[in-house]
């Protein structure tokens, strides 16, 4: 963001540039509530410029006549009742994110006023030990179906999921007052100058100059589009379980009358990686805690339909294009087929290491894995070979010396962890089916 701000000549420029960022998530379901780049005054960063912004709701009706409205990260909301406070613009804003104390450390969370009433679709989980709170939309419709209302891309991003501020924003109720969204942005540079100005004022719009001497100090708010993308319909293919194939049903949501089977190929393991872990058959949000059924059968990630769409949209949507859309055999684990089709509850000895493994991490040591990542699919690589097994070890607080067994296996999965051997992508996940038979042969006896 810095770069791109640096090569506006005007105040015109940066505004734009600055619309641009925030249009850019225009198909996302998600919008950044808060974002900062750069450290102004850190000498530990060769940044010298720093950038930014967080979101309001301000009502439409009241024209901009100060910038930086609500001072950050604070809340309180007055409904214009008393007389004496309807003159204070900043009684009638929301900073949509806030912060709150949790366990001596400061949390973000969602504005409580945007949630705080019987009709919300929002609710609190119990809150983890993480930077931002732990809240969850749910679909009205189907209530299991749940999105996080936050997500912390890092230290200095935190998304918001639009679909959370949808009632205070193109609303037709007769409610008062009606809002848009508006950013708040500071932008001070060391490394930068655009044409002189004191005040910059349109429709929707007030950028003020701070400083005019040896740097930028730029404070400003101004409107912004409220855009949701359009949930369109999938163009993903499920396999009947009596071999035919037919367009997605998005309105199975069980599996009992219809069921099918959605295969995707292997690749997509990188996007969904990104915010589940997978512990034996299941697929657990790491935003959510929520889980859904997943199988692996070779170079292939099955679903079942129900299942599938109890899946966020936009993480549906990404999965499409992984979609293999064609007649499809041998499509689900003799475990799975087992456990779902035979209601065999003894599917367990059907199960390779890795998911028996699994199983036991999800009914002993879940909350530690769920924290720490931690997750029990077959590995890619190599380096996915080492960084499992050493995750694991950690876990179960066991040295890889503990699971001594004079076999061939041992002595190679040895040489890995010293660096002595690098195996293909098939032999890594071969020694780590491997390793966790080992793992479980120590744990099952302790």
């Amino acid at each position: 963001m810095l770069d791109k701000l640096r090569k506006c000549n005007n105040v015109e420029e940066v505004i734009k540039c600055i619309r641009e960022f925030y249009h850019s998530y225009d198909s996302s379901n998600y919008i950044p509530g808060i974002y900062k780049e750069g450290s102004f005054l850190s000498t530990k960063e060769n940044y010298d410029g720093e950038f930014y912004a967080k979101l309001i709701l301000r009502p439409d009706e009241k024209d901009i006549k100060q910038t930086w409205m609500k001072m950050n990260l604070s809340y309180g909301f007055i409904d214009g009742s008393d007389e004496r406070e309807k003159n204070d613009i900043s009684n009638y804003i929301y900073n949509l994110i806030v912060q709150k104390n949790y366990f001596r450390h400061t949390v973000y969370t969602l504005n409580p006023y945007l949630y705080n009433d019987n009709e919300s679709a929002i609710y609190e989980k119990t809150q983890d030990n993480k930077s931002v709170a732990n809240l969850v939309y749910y679909d009205p419709t189907f209530s299991t179906n749940e999105w996080p209302i936050l997500i912390s891309k890092n230290d200095d991003e935190i998304l918001l999921l639009k679909k959370s501020i949808t009632s205070f924003i193109n609303t037709e109720k007769n409610v008062f007052p009606h809002y848009v969204l508006s950013v708040e942005f500071e932008y001070r540079d060391k490394k930068h100058k655009i044409d002189d100005f004191v005040e910059y004022k349109k429709d929707g719009c007030l950028i003020t100059k701070e400083r005019t001497n040896d740097f930028i100090w730029l404070l400003g708010t101004f409107d912004i589009d409220y855009i949701t993308p359009k949930d369109n319909d999938l163009k993903i293919i499920t396999n009947q379980l009596n071999g035919n194939i037919r367009n997605i049903n998005e309105s199975n949501w069980n599996d009992d009358v219809d069921a099918g089977l959605i295969v995707f190929d292997k690749k997509c393991l990188k996007y969904l990686k990104e915010r589940y872990i997978f512990l034996e058959f299941a697929m657990i949000d790491m935003y959510t805690k929520d889980s859904i059924l997943v199988d692996f059968v070779s170079d292939k990630i099955v679903f079942w339909e129900g299942e599938f769409n109890k899946l966020p949209y936009e993480v549906k949507k990404e999965l499409e294009k992984y979609n293999i859309k064609k007649k499809m055999n041998g499509i689900i684990s003799p475990a799975m087929f087992e456990w779902q089709l035979n209601g065999n509850l003894d599917y367990g000895k059907y199960e390779p290491y890795y998911q028996k493994l699994g199983k036991y991490i999800l009914e002993n040591y879940f909350d530690i894995a769920y924290e720490s990542r931690i997750s029990t699919e077959l590995p890619e690589t190599y380096n996915d070979l080492i960084e499992k097994v050493n995750e694991l070890l950690k876990l179960l607080s066991l040295e890889y010396k503990q699971l001594y067994k004079y076999e061939k296996g041992f002595f190679t999965l040895e040489k890995v962890l010293n660096n002595k051997y690098k195996p293909s992508p098939k032999i890594s996940a071969e020694l780590f089916d491997y390793f966790c038979y080992l793992l479980l042969e120590v744990v099952a006896h302790d």
